[in-house]
């Protein structure tokens, strides 16, 4: 065997050659996961991307909210966006609805009328609540008073506002009518809050919960549930 040969196969050249697959096998990993992030950034929102571009890379839910955010940043007034396939994206300020861990006890009181809750139920609520804990989604609140049915709970309520009322120029009708709509009470009445929203998908069977995104004017916008 020639010493070329001999160094070819000597271990060191062997054991350099596994580091250098290992090395190029972790570069190959590393590009997936920026391409996924990449694709998932606010980069791909640029203006001049089209809705159907946008769906085409991100197709789920989180693709919609993201796209939520940029229509939000654009136009902080949107209420309803038009999807290529003729599918509704409807944002509400979460302003509009009932905060299940700030509203006032009395307006909480009504959603859970509403709701057909039992007065034990809410007792329950207040005892998990006085160990120092917080309602962390609407889920969280159908699961601790045990309402069976919690599918239109975020068409009602939120756990993102920090409000002690809600804001009856983005409130839903539904949730005006439980504050006492048309003379909603002063105590019952809180600001929008212009930041965080709930992201709905509706076409002409239903209409889906996405999640709710938070969005403000100047720092960095997130996804602050996932429906």
């Amino acid at each position: 065997m020639t010493q070329p040969d001999r160094q070819l196969n000597s271990p060191n050249t062997r054991k350099g050659g596994f580091a250098l697959f290992v090395v190029l096998a972790g570069l190959l990993v590393l590009t997936a996961l920026f391409a996924t992030i990449q694709s998932r950034s606010m980069s791909a929102l640029s203006r001049g991307a089209t809705d159907g571009k946008l769906l085409a890379k991100l197709s789920q839910a989180e693709g919609l909210l993201y796209l939520a955010i940029a229509l939000h940043r654009a136009d902080p007034g949107i209420a309803r966006h038009e999807l290529p396939k003729g599918d509704i994206l409807i944002l509400q300020d979460v302003g509009g609805l009932i905060d299940l861990n700030s509203a006032n006890p009395d307006l909480l009181k009504k959603l859970a009328d509403h709701l057909g809750l039992e007065a034990a139920a809410m007792a329950t609520l207040r005892d998990w609540r006085r160990e120092g804990r917080r309602l962390l989604s609407v889920q969280d609140f159908a699961r601790i008073t045990g309402l069976a049915d919690a599918a239109a709970l975020p068409a009602l309520a939120t756990v993102f506002s920090g409000r002690t009322g809600i804001d009856p120029g983005t409130s839903p009708a539904p949730v005006q009518a439980i504050a006492g709509s048309p003379r909603i009470p002063l105590e019952y009445i809180s600001p929008p809050s212009g930041t965080n929203m709930t992201v709905w998908h509706a076409d002409t069977d239903s209409i889906l919960y996405l999640g709710t995104i938070h969005s403000p004017p100047i720092g960095p916008p997130r996804i602050l549930e996932l429906g």
